[in-house]
């Protein structure tokens, strides 16, 4: 399993492809930017995506979810408590109208807590993570011990905001604590830099300040 990522630009979130016999891209960034996306997702794989996987319902991270999958053909998957808002391209609970960034309706299919989502050799499992929004999820390759958080935490020691609708601070938190007693060798979070070792590292260090800042 290889994984690339494409940096977040300006608002939009990292673009992260999962390579196997099947890819899988985590996360769409803002539609504002999706004809470079594009173009960068072609330079890194002449294979059209098979899934792109939703990590929650915020329009930095699903704004161009409709510019993939039409151009892919591929099946968008999301958090099931996050699914409607995403299908209905829901401006308040996205932040699309907050934000001024364009958003859309889009056919999905639902994720739950325990979900597979087969790439070939390798698997992601689906993690309900709730508290950055209350559908957030995170993905997790348990061979590889690949983590992909979304805005749940960051590789700096930070977290997500539980100011935006749905969030809520104790569910993050019960997230976070959840995610600290993994085994999570690689972290390719929804913004900034991923680390490939030492990850448990970062996610303890996102807890603690979590602890200690609130």
């Amino acid at each position: 399993m290889e994984v690339r990522t494409i940096p977040g630009k300006g608002p939009s979130s990292n673009v992260h492809i999962i390579m196997d016999e099947k890819i899988a891209i985590i996360d769409a960034g803002i539609h504002e930017i999706a004809d470079e996306t594009l173009m960068e997702i072609r330079a890194v794989t002449e294979r059209k995506p098979d899934f792109l996987i939703l990590t929650h319902r915020h329009v930095d991270h699903i704004g161009a979810a409709k510019d993939i999958a039409d151009w892919a053909g591929c099946t968008i998957l999301a958090g099931e408590k996050d699914a409607d808002a995403i299908r209905e391209a829901d401006e308040w609970s996205t932040g699309s109208g907050d934000f001024g960034l364009a958003v859309f309706p889009v056919e999905l299919k639902v994720l739950r807590e325990g979900d597979r989502i087969n790439l070939g050799k390798h698997a992601l499992s689906v993690i309900e993570t709730p508290g950055h929004t209350v559908g957030s999820i995170s993905l997790y390759e348990e061979d590889t011990g690949a983590l992909f958080p979304g805005d749940t935490l960051f590789a700096d020691g930070g977290v997500g905001r539980w100011d935006l609708p749905t969030g809520d601070f104790q569910s993050l938190r019960e997230s976070i604590e959840r995610l600290s007693n993994m085994e999570v060798n690689s972290l390719y979070p929804g913004h900034g830099r991923s680390v490939e070792k030492d990850a448990d590292m970062h996610i303890r260090m996102s807890l603690n300040a979590l602890l200690y800042y609130y």
